[in-house]
């Protein structure tokens, strides 16, 4: 989309000799622009599994409920890998290609490994001068080193930038380790699928909050950070599933997007 807005604002219509009256278009860069980073086997296939697309459910149900104004070019939606907002060189290439204007809000939708990074792809864009509004993270996944060594994730615990940081944890990805390590107990709200919990469950979901293994916490903590009783792979449910009354993850963004475009 910043590519067509930039050929549209630069087009010639006409020759110099040609004296009659011309109608020039003239776009804006957009001024809403939200990323979705997808997890591990979501864009591209991971150990075998994928790709999936679990993100981009969220995608899809935002771009419904925001056609005009991802017509008018008011909104940029922008789907990518956790690989993709990994390393300096990619988040410049993606800030310089898709939000163009310092003055745009930024919204990223992170899930599993997405998540992880999206965080850190808070930070980085916040210190090149770009204004985060919001991060959401779904179930973050990035705790374990094994995981990265072979996986295209950073090794620090991240330190999110973001006006507002709603962080969802899975339930039903914990539970699914409790029912792996202690099979003899029973609980009859254990209607878990382990295997779509394996990734979630080797790449260990980032617990944020009190620890006492000496993982550090980030400086600045989630302005929301609840549970949801969603399996690993879920994104749209978790992004509707009821926080506080009829509070949602979803519809704080939309209200949030919906704020940032009145006047347009």
């Amino acid at each position: 989309m910043a590519k067509e807005i930039l050929k549209i604002s630069t087009k010639t219509l006409s020759p110099a000799s040609n004296q009659k009256d011309k109608k020039i278009l003239v776009c804006k860069p957009p001024r809403i622009v939200i990323f979705f980073v997808g997890g591990a086997g979501d864009k591209r296939p991971f150990l075998g599994s994928g790709p999936n697309g679990n993100i981009v459910d969220v995608k899809k149900y935002f771009e419904s409920q925001f056609k005009r104004e991802m017509s008018d070019f008011l909104i940029n939606s922008v789907y990518v890998g956790y690989y993709e907002v990994h390393g300096s060189e990619n988040v410049q290439r993606l800030a310089a290609e898709f939000i163009i204007d310092k003055k745009a809000k930024v919204y990223i939708v992170g899930h599993s490994l997405g998540g992880w990074n999206g965080a850190h792809f808070s930070q980085k864009l916040s210190k090149l001068g770009y204004t985060v509004e919001m991060l959401i993270t779904l179930d973050p996944v990035g705790e374990s080193q094994v995981l990265k060594v072979f996986a295209d994730i950073y090794a620090a615990v991240p330190e999110p930038i973001a006006y507002i940081w709603i962080n969802l944890r899975y339930y039903q990805s914990y539970l699914s380790i409790i029912k792996k390590y202690y099979p003899g107990k029973k609980y009859d709200d254990m209607k878990v699928d382990l295997s779509a919990n394996a990734v979630a469950d080797a790449g260990i979901q980032w617990w944020i909050g009190p620890r006492l293994d000496g993982v550090k916490v980030p400086d600045r903590l989630p302005d929301l950070n609840k549970i949801v009783d969603v399996n690993h792979v879920e994104t749209l449910p978790a992004m509707q599933y009821p926080l506080d009354g009829k509070i949602t993850a979803w519809s704080i963004l939309k209200g949030s997007v919906e704020t940032n475009l009145e006047g347009e």
